[in-house]
């Protein structure tokens, strides 16, 4: 039984080839887990593997977010907002 031994050169196109197709289209150089998954997967669409995606205003519809803040809990955190004069 022969056993044949990859290059490193060889070695890191493949690593090269396979991070290429991990990065996000946009260049962000950061892999997640939901983007290996998708590719796992064959989805084009990365939200249909996401546990919680955003819809395409970036709202989560789970979470009713991004929602209005009451003056209460921004006084609860001690949080003042300085906003312009309309």
């Amino acid at each position: 039984m022969s056993k044949t031994r990859t290059s490193k050169s060889d070695a890191r196109q493949r690593i090269v080839e396979t991070a290429e197709r991990l990065f996000y289209a946009e260049g962000v150089r950061a892999v997640g887990i939901d983007r290996i998954i998708a590719l796992m997967c064959g989805e084009p669409n990365i939200r249909e593997v996401m546990a919680f995606p955003k819809s395409q205003q970036a709202a989560d519809l789970m979470a009713d977010a991004p929602s209005t803040v009451e003056q209460r809990q921004l006084d609860d955190l001690h949080i003042a907002l300085a906003l312009p004069q309309k």
